[in-house]
């Protein structure tokens, strides 16, 4: 259902480069995560994960979230407010 809404949005958008799709470090996927993920997949659409709230893990848990999200996706970033390198690496993205 949503997918239609936001096809018609992105056909319209040319400009639009980059899908960010957040996602809580602390959580694991969900299934609209996993569903979105194949949406932007199949239509082509370029998509960059950003872990949010790594702030709020260990740095141990946040370097092995990042890892494995790496694993899954390729590329992604870890962000929080905290960190002003990881905002600078969100708006170069």
């Amino acid at each position: 259902e949503w997918s239609l809404a936001i096809d018609d949005y992105f056909k319209t958008r040319a400009s639009l480069q980059l899908i960010l799709l957040l996602i809580d470090t602390r959580r694991e996927l969900s299934e609209e995560d996993e569903q979105i993920i194949l949406w932007a997949r199949t239509r082509g659409f370029s998509f960059l994960p950003v872990l949010t709230k790594t702030d709020k893990l260990s740095s141990a848990e946040a370097t092995k979230k990042l890892s494995e999200t790496k694993a899954l996706f390729g590329d992604c970033i870890a962000f929080t407010i905290y960190d002003k390198n990881a905002r600078r690496q969100l708006i170069a993205a």
